[in-house]
């Protein structure tokens, strides 16, 4: 039984390779390299645009999903090919994430890509990278997924190593993570108000992990448009480590010596809570200019 057209599948239009070629567009299927590596960002775009070429000469949102190449992906199989006797309402939806994000990738001056890997020129001067990662539907430090290459070429990792070795994740892959140009110890950029230009010890990482709630592929473009923006970047990352100065002083005042191996004897859950309590009125303190009283 075919499913109901909701409002989310009614505008994603399945293509066909006959209508490009009857509207004089190229043939989708010659603007693709189907024995290439599709994971890849320019091949897998490729597939994207090939299916969005009449809306790319007129300036439309693209809205037609391509007909077959996204199996040799590895793109979740579930939505891969439109299917409207099985299709759910979360297919649709990711259908339709996918086709914003990818055009947004192609339409943004800020967005460049090689092999895997994204790069993000922040309107602030910084850039930042990621590694485009449809294994793990995520992202990943920019140089991973050729690691991840490299030992499945070796043989060192079967088919199915992801479902043996931590139910889908790379041992060397840190998801949801970004990698910027400041190198491993910086200052908070200029722009930053009330902050820039200012260092702290603890502020000595040159990639940023992100928790994002929006799923994966919308976690993709609301990433890069922070990166492009990078203001709110920074100030979470001025709140995380005036968080992590203010944990360290106070392990170094209480426990000088170091952390007693019966420490879980020294303090209940209730005395935890407390104390994250204050280290958190602590940092809120300091990130708001307050001397504390």
């Amino acid at each position: 039984m075919n499913q109901p057209i909701t409002k989310t599948r009614a505008w994603i239009h399945d293509g066909t390779t006959e209508w490009f070629a009857a509207n004089g567009y190229v043939n989708p299927e010659d603007m693709i390299d189907h024995e290439g590596n599709l994971d890849k960002v320019q091949p897998f775009m490729d597939i994207f645009v090939a299916y969005n070429q009449h809306n790319i000469a007129n300036g439309n949102a693209w809205d037609t999903w391509p007909s077959w190449e996204l199996c040799l992906t590895s793109i979740d199989q579930d939505y891969a090919i439109i299917d409207t006797r099985m299709d759910t309402e979360s297919d649709w939806v990711k259908r339709s994430q996918w086709l914003a994000v990818m055009q947004f990738l192609y339409e943004s001056p800020h967005i460049t890509w090689e092999g895997y890997t994204l790069s993000v020129q922040g309107r602030y001067g910084t850039t930042f990278s990621f590694d485009l990662s449809l294994d793990l539907n995520s992202f990943v430090p920019p140089g991973d997924m050729d690691e991840h290459d490299r030992l499945v070429l070796e043989g060192k990792h079967s088919p199915s190593w992801k479902k043996k070795n931590g139910g889908g994740r790379m041992v060397y892959a840190a998801l949801e993570t970004v990698k910027h140009s400041l190198g491993s110890y910086w200052a908070i950029p200029d722009h930053v108000s009330d902050w820039g230009g200012k260092w702290s010890d603890h502020l000595a990482e040159e990639t940023i992990s992100f928790c994002q709630h929006g799923g994966f592929p919308i976690n993709i473009m609301s990433v890069a448009a922070l990166c492009i923006d990078d203001t709110r970047i920074w100030l979470q990352q001025v709140s995380e480590q005036i968080y992590a100065q203010v944990r360290a002083e106070w392990w170094e005042e209480h426990w000088p010596q170091g952390v007693p191996e019966d420490l879980d004897c020294q303090y209940s859950k209730v005395d935890w809570i407390e104390i994250r309590s204050q280290w958190q009125e602590e940092a809120n303190r300091r990130r708001n200019g307050e001397v504390k009283k």
